[in-house]
């Protein structure tokens, strides 16, 4: 475990509440389980300043620890090291939330039992949970943004249904050696990536599986479920040869593909360029236009070391310092530009002006044109 200087300053903030269920993060945090029965937030800095900006505080049942916004002093600037340490009570983490940047590594031992969890990443956080074993009643996981939310549990058993989903460029792994429940709905839109692995099993009773986009969504190494509904609109690829469901249901929009798994019967629908690949034998009952392989195409997720428990930095700079050298960029810019136009060295100008003169017609009136003509005008007609 990494050593602080005596000279950081710490920062202590512990709830008046304890029912809290909920956490809201911007900065780099280690989440631990304690005993104690409410949560408590423990801040060092190298950086007094940096300390003094973090707003701690509690809404309903959530926890919210919000640091330094960019906007606060237009024309400050910091850099600081940091370490933040939460501590929850075990089993009362409901949900978690990660607005902002830098790592967060947290204990499973922090989760409700036998409740819902969720966890969503909205800004472009890593977001790491890893533990041996997780009961829970509901499971969500999700990513609108570029982080990767990193779920690493040998046994996970939902009671009912998981929800998995990236929308943007971001990824959801759910990582273990036994995964179960009731029902299993992965969604992508955008670039981003699902994994779903079990060393051993996958065992759900129904799948649903969509993606709008690039994405994908993958499966593996086993599973079974009953039903597997299968819809991709766009590029994306679907990668669950290795689940063997009893049926397969499947759209495709686009020039996607999907691969799928089935012992009783397989639909597929497909408009575009797209296929869908029957892994194995085709099963008894088969309807719509199908490509038979043995050789499934699956992504599979590596997975990130854990970081260390070490200090993170925060660099920010004002708004008004950004403002300030873009209007200095732009003046920059508008004076050269005037100088050389008044000075005649502008190529564009130049290149315009002989184009005007080498485009404008070349009249030869007659010698005596203007001698009966009342006007220039009148001389212009008659050439």
């Amino acid at each position: 475990m990494a050593t602080f200087a005596d000279s950081w300053s710490t920062k202590v903030y512990n709830a008046s509440s304890a029912s809290l269920s909920s956490i809201k993060l911007y900065y780099a945090a280690y989440v631990h389980a304690t005993p104690a029965t409410s949560m408590s937030v423990v801040l060092r800095s190298n950086s007094k300043s940096f300390l003094d900006a973090f707003d701690i505080n509690e809404e309903g049942d959530q926890l919210n620890v919000r640091g330094l916004q960019w906007y606060a002093n237009p024309f400050g600037s910091l850099f600081a090291k940091y370490v933040m340490d939460v501590y929850v009570p075990e089993g009362a983490l409901a949900s978690l939330k990660a607005a902002g940047f830098g790592d967060i590594v947290v204990s499973t031992a922090t989760l409700v039992n036998s409740r819902a969890f969720s966890a969503v990443i909205s800004g472009s956080s890593d977001l790491f949970l890893s533990g041996d074993t997780v009961s829970l009643a509901a499971l969500h996981l999700a990513v609108p943004g570029s982080g990767t939310l990193q779920f690493h549990v040998n046994a996970t058993s939902v009671a009912e249904k998981t929800e998995l989903s990236v929308s943007g460029s971001g990824k959801v792994a759910l990582i273990g050696s036994t995964f179960t429940a009731k029902a299993v709905r992965s969604s992508v839109s955008g670039s981003g990536d699902i994994y779903l692995g079990a060393a051993s099993r996958i065992n759900a009773t129904a799948v649903s599986t969509s993606i709008s986009g690039s994405g994908s969504v993958n499966y593996y190494a086993a599973g079974v479920c009953g039903a597997h509904n299968v819809s991709v609109s766009g590029s994306g690829d679907i990668g669950a040869g290795a689940l063997v469901c009893d049926t397969a249901r499947v759209s495709i929009s686009g020039s996607g593909k999907a691969y799928v798994q089935a012992t009783a019967a397989v639909t597929a629908s497909v408009s575009g360029s797209g296929t869908v690949y029957a892994v194995g034998a085709f099963p008894p009952s088969v309807s719509g236009s199908l490509s038979s392989t043995n050789s499934p195409v699956v992504a599979t997720y590596s997975l990130k070391a854990i970081p260390e428990y070490e200090p993170s930095t925060n660099a920010q700079f004002g708004l008004g310092w950004s403002c300030l050298i873009l209007a200095g960029i732009i003046l920059l810019i508008t004076f050269i530009v005037i100088r050389c136009r008044k000075a005649g060295r502008c190529r564009c100008c130049c290149r315009r002006k002989r184009q005007t003169a080498s485009n404008a017609p070349i009249l030869a009136p007659d010698a005596n044109v203007y001698v009966s003509a009342a006007t220039p005008v009148d001389a212009q007609k008659h050439v």
